[in-house]
C-alpha cells in the first residue's frame, strides 16, 4: 500500500506539468502528422514540425487531407470530398453614393432660377442610388484568383422646379427628371485570408480595371436629352464572408468605384453630337458602395 501512496505525488506532478500541444493532420491513407498548423488556404495546409529542437516547415494538399484535429481535441475541419475548389462565383447588391463634386451643378441650377430647396432635393436624390455586382474568379494558387468583375449602378431624381429665364417677365414651372446608369466590366484579381481556424469567417479583397459605360436620360420641362459616354474605370472591394455550408457563404463588403468622363455624346431628338468637357467640367461618376450577397465555391 505504501507504494501506491508514493505514486500519487508523481501522478500529480505529471498532470500539473504542461505538455506540448500538437495539432494533427490525418490523411486519406490514415497517416497522422503531429504538427503545429500555421495556415489553411484554398489548396494547401501549412504546418511546422519540431524534432529535437529543430523546426521544419511543410505543407500538404487539401485533397490529401481527410481531417484536421487541433490541440484542443475538437475536430474543426473535415474534408468531405478530396477535391479543393477552383472557382468562386459571387453576387451582391446594395446602396451606392456618388462621390463627384456637386458645386458646379448646383451653381448652374441657381443661374437657371431654381430655389435652394429644389436644388438640395434634386441632389439628395441623384447622389444616392442602387448598385449590384457579380464576379467569377479562378484560383491560380492558394488564396489568389483571377477573373471578371461586373458592376451596375442606377440613380434617379424627380423634382418639380421653377425656372427663371432672367427676362424679367416669364417663369417656367415643370419637371426636372434624371435617370443615370453606369455599367462597368473588367478583369479582376482576388485574394482571401481566413480569420478563424475552421475557415468559416474570411476576409477578402479584390481589384479590377476596365471600361465604364455611362447613360443619362434627362427631362427638363418638356425637353428630353440622352447623354452617353464611356471611360476607363477602376473597382476595389474589401469584404467579410461567413460560410453557412462548405461551399456557400454570405458576405458584406465595402467598395469604391473610380471613373470620370471627359467626353459626352448627346441627343435631344432634334440634334445630336459630341461634346468634349473642359478640365473644370469633367464629370466624375465615382461612387462608394455598401453591399451584401452570396458567394459559391466549386
Amino acid at each position: 500500500m505504501k507504494y501506491i501512496y508514493l505514486l500519487f505525488p508523481v501522478l500529480l506532478l505529471l498532470l500539473a506539468l504542461p505538455g506540448q500541444a500538437q495539432d494533427r493532420i490525418i490523411t486519406w491513407k490514415k497517416d497522422t502528422i503531429s504538427c503545429t498548423i500555421t495556415n489553411q488556404g484554398a489548396h494547401y495546409i501549412r504546418f511546422t514540425v519540431e524534432q529535437n529542437g529543430v523546426k521544419t516547415k511543410g505543407k500538404i494538399n487539401r485533397s490529401e487531407t481527410r481531417e484536421v484535429i487541433y490541440d484542443e481535441g475538437s475536430k474543426l475541419a473535415e474534408l468531405v470530398n478530396g477535391e479543393p475548389y477552383h472557382w468562386r462565383v459571387a453576387a451582391s447588391g446594395g446602396l451606392g453614393y456618388l462621390l463627384g463634386d456637386t458645386d458646379p451643378g448646383r451653381e448652374s441650377f441657381r443661374m437657371q432660377g431654381l430655389r435652394q430647396a429644389e436644388i438640395d432635393d434634386y441632389f439628395d436624390q441623384i447622389l444616392w442610388g442602387w448598385q449590384s455586382s457579380a464576379s467569377v474568379h479562378y484560383f491560380l494558387q492558394q488564396d489568389l484568383a483571377v477573373g471578371l468583375q461586373y458592376r451596375f449602378f442606377k440613380s434617379t431624381a424627380d423634382v418639380w422646379a421653377t425656372f427663371d429665364p432672367q427676362d424679367g417677365v416669364n417663369l417656367y414651372h415643370g419637371p426636372l427628371k434624371e435617370t443615370m446608369y453606369v455599367n462597368f466590366v473588367g478583369p479582376s484579381l482576388y485574394t482571401e485570408y481566413s480569420l478563424s481556424r475552421n475557415h468559416q469567417l474570411r476576409f477578402s479583397g479584390s481589384i479590377a480595371m476596365g471600361i465604364a459605360f455611362y447613360r443619362d436620360e434627362a427631362t427638363l420641362l418638356e425637353t428630353n436629352v440622352l447623354m452617353t459616354g464611356k471611360a476607363f474605370g477602376g473597382f476595389s472591394e474589401l469584404g467579410l464572408e461567413y460560410f453557412m455550408a462548405p461551399r456557400l457563404s454570405v458576405g458584406i463588403s465595402l467598395s469604391t468605384f473610380l471613373s470620370s468622363l471627359g467626353k459626352l455624346k448627346y441627343d435631344n431628338g432634334t440634334s445630336s453630337g459630341t461634346y468634349k468637357l473642359e478640365d473644370e467640367e469633367i464629370q466624375s461618376i465615382a461612387s462608394f458602395d455598401l453591399s451584401a450577397g452570396l458567394r459559391y465555391y466549386f
